[in-house]
């Protein structure tokens, strides 16, 4: 049986749900803009403005959460959920953390993508949502799924956990956006406030993992909030999402893994020991890089870690292009390494920078004077292709130059 806020909104109870559901079909390839000002003032046996929504919220969210809306009878409840929202592969690695466990609890809900991809893994999930709508949605949406081990709650989170019992992990989302849609970044700052009620959290769980903005600084968390035993950063599609802190009442802080999550929450794992986190063991390219040799660039996860000096460590060949230009050189080839590689034609001179006019290059500046635009337009060049045009520095020297690679067959 679905609340009574949502059979207003989807014409339920006057009959008119069918309708509803069929308008959003019916116009999902038509502009919300364009449908706002076509039914403007329309008078509907749903709430147009609702259905309109939908359709907006599925078109923002068609890469992010297809499995959400792979049912057409999902409901979102407005625009910003859909943009705050969890992408699903991430979602998935966070199940992945939990598998196993027999009572789990999201105190942030939201929409509800991980409260969803968390009650596959485990024995029964809590999910605690302040908004009143927005917990109404999700346990409508966890009935369409079939998830009977999700039940959604409607409550402030501080206020209900004192009664609430004992989980085996406690996942939150503190909100990072505060008046007039500044962004927090802060803990403190953020809704709730994890370091104030720390101690009450970790008192009703084993373990605490707190999702955090991909742009704190890593070492400023562990400053913040004490206890953190481990951290992950994520990334999807070459864009790093978010920082995962684990947090325990007892336990020492043992390091940060870089993941580049696929649409299943399975990824290579970078690891980086607490001892290797440092940068004492980098070593600097003197020389101007040889033709055919070979550069690297981390993945937007791993880059976030900084641990250049592990990098270094862990493949001997390789030597830093510079102290501000987070690219690797080695003049073999190496295996394994979690990112771009490409092999290298040659440093750019001005006859060869002339010859490249007209032709397809992806340009990329690192560290470097000029923008990639500022590049493209000096060398005559469009986006596409296998080959590159690297502006960096290079050297402790920090030498400006432009580097033309390609991607090896």
């Amino acid at each position: 049986m679905i609340s009574k806020d949502i059979a207003r909104l989807i014409g339920a109870d006057t009959g008119e749900e069918d309708a509803f559901f069929r308008f959003i079909e019916d116009n999902a390839s038509v502009s919300p803009d364009t449908l706002r000002l076509r039914y403007r003032g329309a008078s509907r046996e749903f709430d147009i403005n609702f259905a309109i929504d939908q359709i907006d919220c599925r078109r923002r969210t068609r890469t992010k959460l297809p499995l959400f809306n792979s049912n057409m009878k999902t409901l979102y409840p407005a625009t910003v959920s859909a943009e705050q929202s969890s992408d699903e592969g991430i979602a998935a690695f966070h199940s992945r953390l939990v598998a196993g466990e027999e009572r789990v609890a999201d105190l942030t809900a939201g929409l509800g993508i991980d409260a969803l991809a968390l009650s596959l893994s485990c024995g029964k999930v809590t999910a605690v949502e302040i908004e009143a709508l927005r917990s109404h949605l999700l346990a409508y949406n966890a009935v369409l799924f079939g998830r009977e081990n999700l039940e959604a709650v409607n409550a402030d989170c501080l206020q209900w956990l004192p009664e609430a019992g004992h989980f085996d992990t406690i996942f939150i989302d503190p909100a990072r956006r505060g008046e007039m849609n500044s962004r927090k970044y802060r803990f403190a700052d953020c809704a709730p406030d994890i370091t104030a009620n720390l101690d009450l959290l970790l008192s009703h769980c084993h373990r605490l993992l707190v999702k955090a903005s991909p742009l704190l600084d890593l070492s400023a968390i562990r400053e913040e909030l004490p206890g953190v035993t481990e951290m992950w950063v994520l990334s999807r599609k070459g864009e790093c999402k978010e920082i995962l802190i684990e947090v325990r009442n007892e336990g020492e802080f043992s390091g940060v893994t870089a993941v580049e999550v696929d649409s299943n929450g399975n990824g290579e794992a970078f690891q980086v020991e607490a001892s290797h986190l440092g940068n004492e063991e980098v070593r600097y390219a003197e020389e101007l890089p040889a033709e055919r040799g070979w550069l690297y660039e981390a993945s937007s996860s791993v880059m976030k870690l900084g641990a250049w000096g592990e990098i270094c460590r862990r493949w001997p060949s390789l030597t830093k292009a510079g102290g501000n230009s987070h690219l690797f050189f080695s003049a073999q080839r190496i295996e394994g390494f979690p990112g771009r590689e490409l092999e290298i034609e040659g440093i750019v001179d001005k006859k060869i920078l002339k010859s490249l006019k007209g032709r397809k290059i992806n340009v990329v500046a690192r560290n470097y004077p000029l923008t990639p635009e500022q590049i493209r337009k000096k060398a005559g060049v469009s986006d596409g292709g296998d080959s590159f045009l690297i502006g960096t520095r290079w050297g402790r020297a920090e030498k400006p130059i432009l580097i033309l690679a390609h991607r090896p067959n």
